[in-house]
């Protein structure tokens, strides 16, 4: 497992990067209390997940760049089935 600070530097080039507050430590940590492994968080990460998570939130008067891992959690939380779309996400990201 790799460290949190690099693996958040490692996906900074991710799709929503600049809209997560503090770019992606929390939402790692977050992720990793609800048992996903490194490549399933770096799919989740990776992809426009985290952008529907933002266009979701209860809190629409949040500026750009303010989202947080409960942004991404709430988003998770809500959205059926989640885990079968893991799967699918770590298919399209890492398997050619």
């Amino acid at each position: 497992m790799k460290p949190i600070k690099q693996f958040a530097q490692e996906l900074s080039d991710a799709y929503s990067t600049t809209r997560y507050r503090g770019g992606w430590a929390g939402c790692i940590r977050m992720l990793r209390r609800r048992r996903y492994n490194d490549t399933e968080i770096e799919a989740i990460i990776r992809s426009k997940h985290t952008r529907w998570a933002g266009d979701a939130s209860d809190r629409p008067d949040r500026p750009y760049g303010k989202l947080t891992s409960t942004d991404l959690a709430k988003y998770i939380d809500n959205y059926k089935d989640f885990a079968d779309e893991v799967e699918d996400l770590v298919r399209g990201t890492f398997e050619s």
